[in-house]
């Protein structure tokens, strides 16, 4: 094929790999599919590089909304095809993709066709075609694979096999600088610390990954405010199991300084400040400061009172 021949084959590919994503955010799914459908019809055997790359990505995109329609069965179809053309390219952006689809159909086996075992025996496909990749999209790939891996894990009820994914994902990629894949490591610490806390009953190490969530969240890591003060309750709670309770008093202390004037347009936030007001009267009670507790719980009556009906006055204020 000339040059000129396959930039404009790529050109034209391009444009209906947009106009099948451009449907498919219209929700216009089937016109969405019947565009993609037209790639790979057009261009399907093409052997260019960049023609390569649109048809690997217009089979992704066809797999993800016949994934959207709740065809999930012909979704794995589709993503299996991109494995099979595409499985051995050496193109960065066609490996990205491919290792996509590889996600992809973890997910759907797993959420969608209740197969967990088969989806857990997908990521660790993805780990053996990619786990030593160096390109950022591809190794972004790997890590969502892990996270998932720890997420089913979980919910098989497996807590050391889960904190093993965990682990692996932090050794991989704690250090990423890429805002993308800082988020998958800060997923990863706040599932590691849930597992150590909840599902081992192992508060003390769970601890230590709950400062390190609040270190990297203080360095801006992108950690929600909700995320934050959840992080602080469940550190709170740790330090409870441990009868550490004066620093579970300053660990409620923490979330009151950086939340407590929040207002009920945050109402998950809005309910963890009234956890945190809850919790840090009983740790007083525990620790015999129990004026303090009791001067507390008037004013959570008080602003209790004041939420279910505006006009009573909060004798607090």
């Amino acid at each position: 094929m000339h040059g000129s021949d396959a930039t404009n084959d790529q050109q034209l590919a391009e444009e209906l790999v947009a106009r099948g994503e451009e449907l498919r955010e219209l929700h216009r799914l089937e016109e969405a599919i019947g565009c993609l459908d037209g790639v790979l019809a057009q261009f399907g055997a093409a052997t260019d590089p960049g023609v390569r790359e649109q048809v690997a990505g217009a089979m992704l995109v066809k797999g993800e909304i016949l994934d959207d329609l709740g065809r999930h069965h012909e979704a794995l179809v589709t993503y299996e095809e991109v494995l099979g053309r595409f499985g051995r390219a050496r193109e960065p952006a066609v490996r990205e993709l491919v290792a996509t689809a590889l996600v992809n159909k973890g997910l759907t086996l797993g959420d969608d066709l209740g197969r967990p075992q088969a989806e857990l025996d997908v990521y660790e496909e993805l780990l053996t075609w990619f786990g030593d990749a160096l390109e950022d999209g591809v190794r972004e790939q790997v890590a969502k694979g892990l996270l998932y891996t720890e997420t089913t894990l979980t919910q098989l009820d497996l807590p050391e096999d889960a904190l093993g994914a965990c682990d692996e994902l932090l050794a991989r990629f704690g250090d990423a600088q890429d805002p993308s894949m800082r988020e998958l490591v800060a997923a990863a610490l706040i599932g590691k610390a849930e597992i150590l806390d909840a599902g081992l009953g192992r508060p003390l190490e769970a601890i230590v990954v709950y400062d390190e969530i609040l270190t990297r969240s203080s360095a801006a890591e992108p950690h929600p405010r909700e995320q934050i003060a959840k992080t602080l309750v469940a550190k709170a709670g740790a330090l409870e199991q441990l009868e550490r309770y004066a620093e579970a008093v300053e660990t409620y202390d923490d979330l009151l300084a950086r939340f407590g004037d929040t207002t009920e347009s945050e109402p998950e936030l809005s309910v963890l400040v009234r956890v945190a007001r809850i919790g840090k009267s009983v740790a007083l009670i525990k620790t015999g400061r129990h004026a303090e507790s009791l001067a507390l719980s008037h004013q959570l009556l008080g602003r209790l009172s004041a939420t279910l009906n505006p006009r009573i006055e909060d004798p607090s204020s």
